[in-house]
């Protein structure tokens, strides 16, 4: 990335240019040709020309700028699709290695005569299921052999075999089990796995695709394996994966 800026007031943003105060240390031969994007919204673009701190655009953007003020950021070699792709990619392909641990024991309220619950939300695998069988204390384990999770009428459903759990109506299941990180929809959003394994595995996606050969190749090469091994490090030291026992929940 080259450039993290803001757009100006003057002169008023328009589809096809606008003023970026941070430019003023670049020259035409750095910003020519460049992607960049306003992230706030109006899209990405391709920058052409550089008049003092304007930028004037090959194609007109997507949508006009909301107001100056919008954030602004232009890039060396990619776009910013192929980084909000890299990253996206770096979160979902490890979803089943970064499980989050989750439990709900409010959810299931037992009923008498009652065998079919619906899963609380949130929970992708259920590994264990518990009964308040004294006030206060989950302490009475249903098992897996009375227990079952399917799928009725576009939902899914935790169905009880034993007829023991409903003895306790009144009461509540605690349910047990973990569901899966997924990637943030906004500029905003929280990133669900450590922010160092992102930027490498990213960095690595990204860097398998620049050409070889060109400049210092020996020396990109070695930044690349960098970031690969330590994705791979942080894999082995740091993975929170699906309990034995953990059944997947259908439809989710």
């Amino acid at each position: 990335m080259v450039l993290t800026g803001t757009m100006g007031a003057s002169p008023t943003p328009t589809t096809t240019a606008f003023a970026i105060a941070e430019l003023a240390a670049f020259t035409q031969a750095d910003i020519k040709g460049r992607h960049g994007a306003v992230t706030d919204g109006a899209g990405e673009f391709i920058a052409t020309t550089l008049s003092s701190t304007t930028l004037t655009l090959y194609y007109a953007l997507p949508a006009t700028p909301s107001a100056s003020g919008d954030k602004v950021e232009v890039y060396d070699s990619f776009r910013k699709s192929d980084y909000d792709d890299a990253i996206s990619f770096a979160i979902n392909s490890v979803r089943g290695f970064f499980l989050e641990p989750r439990y709900d024991r409010t959810s299931l309220i037992i009923l008498t005569s009652t065998y079919e619950y619906s899963v609380p939300a949130g929970f992708d695998y259920i590994s264990k299921l518990t009964v308040e069988a004294t006030s206060g204390q989950w302490d009475r384990v249903i098992p897996d052999k009375q227990w079952e999770l399917t799928y009725t009428g576009g939902l899914a459903k935790i169905r009880i075999h034993s007829a023991w759990p409903l003895t306790y109506a009144g009461k509540t299941i605690e349910v047990i089990g973990a569901n899966y990180p997924t990637a943030p929809t906004t500029e905003s959003g929280l990133n669900p796995i450590d922010d160092s394994y992102v930027i490498n595995y990213a960095s690595w996606l990204l860097g398998t695709r620049m050409p070889t050969g060109q400049g210092n190749s020996a020396g990109w090469n070695v930044k690349v394996n960098e970031w690969m091994n330590n994705t791979r490090e942080y894999l082995s030291r740091n993975t929170r994966a699906v309990s034995p026992s953990g059944r997947r929940v259908p439809g989710r």
